[in-house]
């Protein structure tokens, strides 16, 4: 095997090495979101729920097909390399689909608050908004006076320190237009994480195809 065939061959067993860190990065991204999508109890996150399940289904795909991959080149196999290569691709078209669905998702994180804010009455949809506004640092539907007088502590920092939160010391953005930013923001890193993932997978696809391509040639010599 030539000197440059040997440094193809150990290159895609560390890329796809990589490839499976980042399918379990994937998984526990998407597993992530779906846990936190479960705390908003009364609002509609259907749009996040299908990207977070289709961000764990790749992160699975791509972990067992890196774990052949790197089979696969060790054992300089032409069947398993190209076979791996195939599925590989496949990966990749279904990986940019999902990429692309992202972001150009419709999920609006501002019509998620506004389905809790409708019936923040409910004590577990106003844990929901709470969450939110503790975790996203905003208070109200468009500002705090949206509560009156009385504001929940979730809308005051927590160095403030205060017994009773007042308009005066809690946070002044709204959660509509906070929490929208927040999901833009965050659909937009898995995207990227995704794009990630995809270049690693478009370079080891590249090296699969060149060391069955090789491995092929030196079984075909092997016969004459």
């Amino acid at each position: 095997m030539s000197c440059g065939i040997s440094v193809i061959k150990y290159i895609l067993f560390l890329v796809n090495i990589i490839c499976a860190i980042a399918g379990i990065a994937l998984i526990a991204l998407g597993a992530v979101v779906i846990t936190q999508a479960k705390h908003l109890q009364g609002a509609d996150v259907k749009g996040i729920n299908v990207v977070a399940g289709f961000i764990i289904g790749l992160g699975c795909l791509i972990f067992i097909i890196a774990f052949f991959g790197c089979c696969g080149a060790i054992r300089e196999s032409h069947c398993m390399t190209m076979t791996y290569a195939i599925v590989l691709l496949i990966l990749l078209i279904a990986e940019i689909a999902v990429i692309a669905y992202v972001f150009i998702s419709n999920t609006k994180g501002g019509e998620i608050f506004d389905d809790l804010w409708k019936n923040r009455d409910k004590p577990e949809i106003q844990a929901s908004i709470n969450a939110i506004q503790s975790f996203v640092g905003c208070c109200g539907r468009d500002s705090p006076l949206d509560y009156g007088l009385s504001l929940p502590k979730s809308c005051c920092p927590e160095s403030e320190n205060v017994f009773s939160c007042v308009v005066a010391s809690a946070k002044q953005n709204g959660c509509h237009h906070a929490f929208e930013d927040f999901i833009k923001k965050n659909f937009k890193l898995l995207g990227f994480v995704g794009i990630g993932v995809a270049v690693f997978e478009a370079v080891a696809f590249i090296f699969a195809c060149t060391l069955a391509n090789h491995v092929r040639n030196n079984e075909r010599r092997s016969h004459y």
